[in-house]
Parts: structure tokens; C-alpha cells; sequence
């Protein structure tokens, strides 16, 4: 999805992904805002039950009608990520990767965050996948991770996670094929 929406005249946010639960959508993005030659990502949450109609927004403890980020929400998300609903573990899990991550191999892996509701606390970030293309070529980075339960899924412990690699010379995405393509994976889950 990966659009900017824009709510009145002037809140600009990035939305990621659209979770559906009963008649309500919760449309979930970010707000990034430029610190010291940086950005700092703040999370977003807004919900409706028509999406042409009336939003409201999540601030970390009420909803409200003026556009606002979560307070305390996760900050190291990338503009792309998931939120699903986990039915065998009862909890929501958010799919996505660091790409504001210090290491390389961190920046492109999968991780994931589990809430007890569709709106937080979140978790604390899990390692769910590394794309094998970036261990084993430096040049290359992943991103666009987010994952698509139930909807791929051959079976309830498992979720496809879907991300695309690239290289960091423009050149070398160009000219090879298997680059700037969609990857999918299946990740299979533990019984509790």
C-alpha cells in the first residue's frame, strides 16, 4: 500500500497496511519527521468503519478526532509493514524490518512484534527471518517486508512473508534478474 495521506490540511503521514476486524478498519502508517539530518518514525493509527467517512486517531491511550501519533509506540519500523491477527497464538502480530538498523544484515531481516489488541502494547522486536540473498552478497539490501496471513497461508502456524532485494548500485538492480522481484517465504510457527 505505501501512500501519504494526508488528513486535513496539514498532518502528512505514510500508510502501511489496512487491518479489518469486525466493521472497523484500523489504517496503520507513520509519521516521519526530520531530526538533526535524520528521521524519527512515529507510529499512527487511525480507525473508521467507512473510509471515505469519519477517522479517528489513536494516541496511545484514547481516540480522538484531531490526527496524532501513538505515544510510546514502536520507532524502528520501515514505511512498509503488517498487522494481522494470529489466531493460534490470540494476539496481533506487526511484520516488518528496521531499516533505520545500524547493522546491514539487520536492516533487511524480518522481525516481528506481538499485542495483545490491535493497537499496543507492542512487543518487543523478534527475529523471525534473514533473507539469505543479503548474508551472502554485502551489496545487497531487502525491504517491503510485511506478511499476508491468512491470506497465503497453507496452514494456521505458518505465515507467508513476502520482501524485495535489491542491490545497493542502481546498475547491478538493473541488469540482474533476480533482483527487484518480490521473494516469498513461509515461516512456521511453534505450538503453545
Amino acid at each position: 500500500m505505501d501512500f501519504p495521506v494526508k488528513y486535513g490540511s496539514s498532518y502528512l503521514w505514510v500508510a502501511a497496511d489496512v487491518y479489518v476486524e469486525d466493521d472497523t478498519c484500523y489504517i496503520y502508517g507513520l509519521r516521519q519527521d526530520s531530526v538533526d539530518g535524520g528521521l524519527l518514525r512515529h507510529l499512527v493509527i487511525a480507525r473508521t468503519e467507512d473510509l471515505r467517512g469519519r477517522w479517528e486517531f489513536y494516541d496511545g491511550k484514547v481516540w480522538g478526532a484531531e490526527p496524532c501519533i501513538v505515544e510510546g509506540g514502536p520507532s524502528d519500523l520501515s514505511t512498509e509493514f503488517s498487522v494481522d491477527y494470529f489466531s493460534p497464538y490470540k494476539k496481533y502480530m506487526m511484520v516488518y524490518h528496521n531499516d533505520q538498523a545500524k547493522e546491514r544484515i539487520l536492516k533487511s531481516s524480518v522481525l516481528c512484534r506481538w499485542s495483545d489488541s490491535p493497537l499496543e502494547p507492542w512487543s518487543e522486536p523478534q527475529l523471525l527471518y534473514t533473507p539469505p540473498e543479503v548474508v551472502e552478497n554485502e551489496n545487497l539490501w531487502a525491504y517491503a517486508i510485511k506478511a499476508h496471513y491468512p491470506h497465503l497461508s497453507e496452514d494456521k502456524m505458518s505465515i507467508v512473508v513476502s520482501y524485495v532485494v535489491r542491490s545497493y548500485s542502481e546498475e547491478e538492480t538493473l541488469s540482474s534478474p533476480e533482483l527487484y522481484v518480490p521473494y516469498f517465504v513461509k515461516i512456521t510457527f511453534a505450538s503453545r
